[in-house]
């Protein structure tokens, strides 16, 4: 892999250091370190306010910094506020508890009481269509909350 002084050519790797140097670029690294309630707030203002100037002009030269802080905002939203992964056992138990339905009420779907049981510990997935669709119906939901 060429070096990329080689590729960008000294006096492009000069300017390119020169301008990692300049107070803008210490600017943007500063907003791109997200760590804490301020800064967040600080960049999403920043994105607001570029996507109210560029709007959707990609030829805008700044329109690249969109991008950049939303990835970085994303990275803390995520620490802060984790992805929930979906729990369709979790559900159809929140369910059962709302509705007042007991595993007895669910055997005629199931197969037995004991399916329903292997079901809620965990014993046995919940992957069955036709299960999923008479369960849905029964608790008037989306079948796609227990996928």
């Amino acid at each position: 892999m060429p070096s990329t002084a080689k590729t960008l050519g000294r006096n492009d790797t000069k300017t390119f250091i020169d301008a990692a140097n300049s107070e803008h670029v210490a600017h943007l690294l500063d907003l791109l370190n997200i760590h804490d309630a301020a800064s967040h707030e600080r960049a999403v203002a920043v994105v607001g306010e570029l996507m109210d100037i560029i709007g959707d002009n990609p030829d805008d030269p700044r329109y690249g910094m969109i991008y950049l802080l939303g990835d970085a905002i994303e990275v803390y939203e995520n620490k802060i506020y984790p992805p929930i992964e979906p729990d369709p056992i979790g559900v159809l138990k929140f369910l059962m508890e709302a509705q007042g339905v007991k595993q007895a009420d669910l055997a005629d779907i199931f197969g037995s009481q004991g399916n329903v049981s292997q079901i809620l510990n965990g014993q046995r997935e919940l992957k069955n269509v036709e299960h999923i669709r008479k369960l849905a119906e029964r608790l008037h939901v989306d079948p796609a909350v227990f996928l």
